[in-house]
């Protein structure tokens, strides 16, 4: 899979889970994502100093990538509003 690719899946994916969480993510504050982010990265780092499965690194790249897309929204939205 390109990188390419793989961003294109982690845009469908956002969108699936749109259905369920629809925009809860907006109420959130760039910190809060930010946090979000750290976790997921952690995980990751977690999993592989530890031998976690290839499919679990997946998912939490793809929920990586998701979560910094909605980080950038929203600092973009942010700068386009006024702010920092």
């Amino acid at each position: 899979m390109s990188l390419g690719e793989f961003f294109t899946e982690c845009g469908l994916l956002f969108k699936e889970r749109q259905k369920d969480y629809r925009d809860a993510w907006r109420k959130m504050t760039p910190l809060e994502i930010a946090s979000g982010l750290r976790l997921k990265a952690g995980r990751i780092v977690a999993m592989l100093e530890n031998g976690g499965s290839l499919e679990k690194i997946l998912d939490d790249a793809r929920d990586l990538a998701i979560y910094a897309g909605m980080l950038y929204h929203k600092l973009v939205e942010s700068r386009e509003a006024g702010g920092r």
